[in-house]
């Protein structure tokens, strides 16, 4: 029983994994075909997201990005 449970443990964490990939690899096209939303949600992600894995060099490219936007909590963070 222990085992299945690791198991299905395992598969959820993966399918998690998965899903926030995908969603950032879908944030990542919206923010380089202009929207406008999608650089400050990106950031965020790289930033303080539990599931991604935390990288502040992207994080401060899509705060300045979003920033650029004039995105006022994308200032904010970029000067953090």
């Amino acid at each position: 029983m222990e085992r299945l449970n690791r198991s299905l443990g395992l598969s959820l964490v993966a399918a998690m994994l998965a899903a926030c990939n995908a969603g950032v690899s879908r944030l990542t096209v919206q923010a380089e075909q202009g929207d406008p939303d999608a650089p400050f949600k990106l950031a965020r992600r790289y930033d303080v997201d539990l599931l991604v894995a935390g990288n502040a060099r992207l994080a401060a490219h899509w705060y300045r990005k979003a920033a650029e936007q004039g995105d006022a909590h994308s200032q904010y963070n970029l000067g953090r």
